[in-house]
């Protein structure tokens, strides 16, 4: 996994939780690590990953004294309009795209129609987690455009 992809995890994990009954509550970062798949990933990269969200202005939180990286984060309305922007885009690519059959295309549409944005984003983060092989490219493709590489 690089960086765009901890960084998309990252956001979107702190995406749910801002449509919780945890809004407005920072979440630990060891939290989120095990929450959104991130365990096996080594820790320094990680931590930089959340330095680079917080740099962003996508996430915000609070370093404590001898810590380079803040122990717990929260979405900021940028980091929400990232990750929103990031699964738009996706299906926008989707619906232009020649190379994913009609079915798949019809199937993500059908989840881009999904009432409310948290339910949404959930279902189309799962459904492409789910079909990796269809989506690789474009995910790639627009991970990097916003979050960097």
């Amino acid at each position: 996994m690089d960086h765009a992809e901890i960084r998309f995890n990252i956001l979107h994990y702190l995406y749910q939780k801002h449509y919780s009954n945890e809004l407005g509550h920072k979440q630990r970062i060891d939290k989120i690590i095990e929450g959104s798949g991130l365990q096996d990933i080594h820790r320094n990269a990680i931590y930089g990953d959340v330095i680079f969200l917080l740099n962003k202005g996508l996430i915000e939180g609070k370093h404590y004294l001898g810590d380079s990286y803040p122990n717990h984060v929260k979405i900021t309305k940028n980091g929400i309009d990232q990750v929103e922007h990031i699964i738009y885009q996706i299906g926008y690519d989707i619906k232009n795209s020649g190379s994913i059959v009609q079915v798949k295309k019809t199937q993500f549409n059908e989840i881009l129609k999904n009432e409310g944005p948290s339910s949404k984003i959930q279902a189309a983060f799962q459904y492409i987690k789910n079909n990796p092989e269809l989506f690789t490219s474009i995910f790639d493709k627009v991970t990097r455009a916003f979050l960097g590489k």
